[in-house]
């Protein structure tokens, strides 16, 4: 068996050899601004001060896969730069590992050469990552938790798969090795579950366009015992890891809002998130979703319906498909409540999906299309070119995403430098890291000219939280400390902080003269006159 896959390995480099390098071209041009800045945000600047607490709020999240990554690779405290690195090397391995799992769901069918190369390229420039990159604390940890779910994806496929699905057979090696990956990866990070679930389906609906759907049925109900297997593997872990650690799941437990919203609250959120992604609404989501989606069912069904290999199993796929088209949405109807960006971690492998399988379209047609087929390559090559165009649209989107974040960042770092004199002038004392200092209100981050923004790409660690009852004072005084500017922030009492807020009143805001006063013994802030 061992044997066997490192043959396959070895014709997979030789083939693909040269789309190694281009995967890695792209992704140093997507993630490379990344890599060579040093920018944190938020949550980052605990891990840089105090790694264990972040790591028992993980455990306390049921995220006890995030704690192993990090402490198996030695991330004790936080270096932006090297876990940017990481990031991005991982991010090339899920690309090369996703081409290789396509290559083997497609039964290796040269008609889908071209898919197996753009798959991969369009699912690493997903702007959707940027959102949960920006989290540079756990953006390793992150993207390893991806790639664990990829290879359990293809290990639950290679164990399950008979009757030439697998031609080394049933192997309980892939069956024990899946479930370890699933594990991990459902430990990491909760948004791991749809997107496993996702690329099941996806195997499933390239399995079935090249033939390989003898057994549908069977098929799905070992791929459903499987994940319940792991669920159930997840549950245990969870338990044993909250036991030890004597941490509690508050976090997650509030997530599920359906009897605390009502339904008619959560079926609004799923409206909306569904209107998001079919209607392209922000930078995150491309406006060729749809259509490609459309188009690549129209195919889909038509070659299926064309089979003969039984109702029951063309029924089989339609099921599978809609529940591949759903598969975006499974957090926000398991929660009842719209969620970050930054959970959407399915998205990336259906738009690549469905845009890469256009260049499919002309070599599956049945034989009634023909005149189609006729002129394959030039409808090949075109819809390649289409491809190409979206991915880079994307990558560059990516790109600028990580740039506002940057600039925001330096933007942050000089309001600080800018503040902590008029900070020390008010407090007038030789030790003003024992002065106690409240923020009140926000300030954004002011980029000068156009930027491309996100949900948290261009917000402003002055602001992040200036909504709350505390304020944005405990993110801030942060701040300063990294910075070697120490300080007693006040934070964590909500009337103190409404005290503070009404004191200033009618106080102008920074960097105006007088906007930096102080309330007996507290110097207060006041970066804007009400939440940004």
């Amino acid at each position: 068996m061992r044997a066997g896959l490192k043959e396959e390995l070895n014709e997979f480099w030789r083939e693909y050899r040269r789309f190694a390098w281009a995967l890695g071209l792209v992704i140093l041009l997507v993630y490379g601004g990344r890599v060579i800045h040093d920018d944190f945000f938020l949550d980052s600047e605990i891990m840089i001060l105090n790694p264990e607490s972040m790591w028992y709020l993980w455990m306390g999240s049921n995220r006890f896969g995030m704690v192993a990554t990090s402490r198996i690779f030695g991330l004790h405290r936080l270096s932006p730069w090297i876990s940017n690195v990481l990031m991005t090397c991982t991010m090339w391995c899920c690309g090369i590992t996703l081409a290789f799992c396509a290559r083997e769901w497609t039964g290796k069918c040269r008609r889908y050469r071209v898919f197996t190369r753009l798959f991969p390229i369009l699912f690493v420039t997903a702007p959707v990552f940027v959102e949960q990159y920006l989290f540079v604390l756990q953006s390793f940890e992150i993207s390893f938790g991806i790639l664990a779910a990829i290879l359990a994806a293809f290990c639950s496929d290679r164990f399950w798969r008979s009757d030439g699905f697998c031609r080394s057979g049933q192997s309980w090696f892939w069956g024990i090795l899946g479930l370890v990956l699933l594990v991990w990866s459902f430990g990491t990070y909760q948004a791991m579950v749809p997107l496993y679930i996702c690329l099941v389906l996806t195997a499933f609906f390239l399995g079935y366009l090249n033939g390989k759907a003898a057994t549908a049925l069977r098929y799905a109900l070992c791929q459903v015992c499987f994940f319940a297997a792991g669920i159930a593997l997840y549950l245990a872990a969870v338990w044993v890891t909250r036991r030890m650690s004597g941490t509690d799941s508050v976090y997650v437990s509030g997530m599920v809002r359906w009897k605390i919203d009502g339904g008619s609250a959560g079926l609004t959120a799923i409206r909306d998130s569904m209107k998001h992604i079919f209607m392209s609404t922000s930078v995150f989501y491309r406006k060729y979703y749809t259509p490609a989606m459309v188009l690549c069912l129209i195919q889909a069904c038509w070659y299926g319906w064309n089979k003969k290999d039984g109702d029951g199993n063309f029924l089989w796929f339609l099921l599978g498909a809609a529940l591949l088209i759903l598969s975006p949405f499974y957090i926000n109807i398991v929660t009842g409540s719209a969620q970050p960006v930054r959970t959407q971690l399915v998205y990336p492998i259906t738009s690549a999906l469905f845009l890469a399988h256009l260049t499919v379209l002309p070599e599956k047609m049945p034989e009634a299309a023909g005149f189609l087929r006729s002129g394959g390559r030039a409808l090949v090559s075109a819809a390649a070119a289409v491809c190409v165009f979206c991915g880079a649209r994307q990558g560059m989107a990516t790109a600028q995403l990580f740039q506002t974040s940057y600039e925001v960042y330096r933007n942050d770092v000089l309001t600080a430098v800018r503040m902590y004199p008029d900070i020390c002038r008010v407090a007038d004392t030789d030790r003003i890291q024992d002065t106690a200092v409240i923020f009140t209100g926000g300030k954004s981050a002011g980029i000068k000219g156009p930027a491309v923004l996100g949900e948290l790409a261009g917000r402003s660690m002055f602001e992040a939280e200036a909504h709350t009852p505390v304020g944005v004072s405990a993110r801030v005084g942060r701040l300063f400390t990294i910075l070697g500017m120490d300080m007693q922030v006040v934070s964590g009492d909500p009337q103190l902080y409404l005290q503070a807020t009404e004191y200033m009143e009618s106080a102008p805001s920074w960097p105006a003269q007088g906007s930096i006063r102080k309330m007996d013994d507290i110097v207060v802030v006041k970066l804007s006159d009400s939440t940004v």
